[in-house]
């Protein structure tokens, strides 16, 4: 079998080839160049992402754990504020990166510190539904028997501790969210706290009625409404399905509740109670004193 014409090269990993004329080998040579292997694509240029998160002129130090990790999260997927708090996943990752609360949740992680009063207030086998952080060291908690309201730290009033006060769902009148023009407070009302008309997120602390510091009162930003009006959504039915159990369990153990509770209103309705009176009475009552 004949081979055909063509350049082949003169010995094994030779750089140069001679030419075959089909028959016998001529004098002509030439020098190859060996080929460069293709040079990889070069990486796909992505936009500089920009710290827009509300934290985000802060100092590191001055930041709270949330906003930190809140920050390095969308660091990690490329994320801007909204997008972020829209819960939407990052170009190149679908997940946010390891124990960061996530923001539409009714359940968010606390400051250490916060995590530890809670923790030490809680009874065995209680269950957490619904917990929030206000600004600075505050939170709000909703377990399946209770509120609560957790301080800690200087702006509360708690420079070297903290407290938990907290609110069995019998004895509260209601739950309420109050809103200024750049200021929120969730306000917890029972029979034996009704002064939150004087309650001010700006008072004198000296005066008794700063918001941060009470004990049934949580200051939270804006931004956060959405998430807050739930927890307050949630803490109203578990007032009502508290107190519906309370007066059924009451009936059918031989007290009328229920025609007692109509008694009172008819006094203050003919002006003999007033309505503190009839509140602290009806709480009174509710608890099966």
């Amino acid at each position: 079998m004949s081979i055909p014409a063509g350049w082949y090269p003169e010995t094994n990993g030779s750089t140069t080839e001679r030419w075959w004329d089909g028959n016998q080998w001529t004098e002509h040579v030439r020098t190859t160049t060996p080929t460069a292997p293709p040079l990889p694509p070069a990486p796909a240029l992505s936009a500089e992402w920009i710290n827009d998160h509300p934290a985000a002129n802060k100092s590191a130090w001055k930041r709270s754990i949330r906003e930190s990790k809140e920050i390095k999260a969308m660091e990690a997927a490329g994320l801007s504020y909204a997008e972020f708090t829209a819960g939407a996943p990052g170009p190149s990752r679908d997940v946010a990166a390891p124990d960061v609360p996530v923001s539409n949740s009714l359940i968010v992680e606390l400051d250490k510190r916060g995590e530890s009063i809670l923790a030490d207030n809680l009874a065995d086998g209680e269950r957490i539904e619904a917990k929030l952080q206000g600004d600075f060291g505050q939170a709000i908690v909703l377990t399946d028997r209770r509120l609560y309201i957790v301080k800690w730290g200087f702006q509360t009033g708690q420079t070297f501790g903290g407290k938990c006060t907290g609110f069995d769902y019998r004895n509260l009148t209601s739950i309420e969210i109050k809103k200024h023009a750049v200021t929120r407070m969730v306000v917890v009302n029972s029979a034996s706290n009704q002064n939150n008309n004087n309650l001010s997120y700006w008072a004198d602390r000296s005066k008794g009625n700063n918001a941060v510091e009470a004990d049934n009162v949580i200051t939270f930003s804006a931004k956060d409404d959405a998430r807050f009006q739930q927890l307050v959504n949630l803490g109203r039915e578990n007032i009502t399905d508290s107190q519906q159990t309370t007066v059924v369990t009451a009936t059918t153990g031989g007290t009328d509740v229920a025609s007692q509770l109509e008694r009172l209103a008819s006094l203050m309705d003919r002006g003999l109670l007033t309505e503190s009176e009839f509140i602290a009475q009806k709480s009174h009552l509710l608890a099966g004193h």
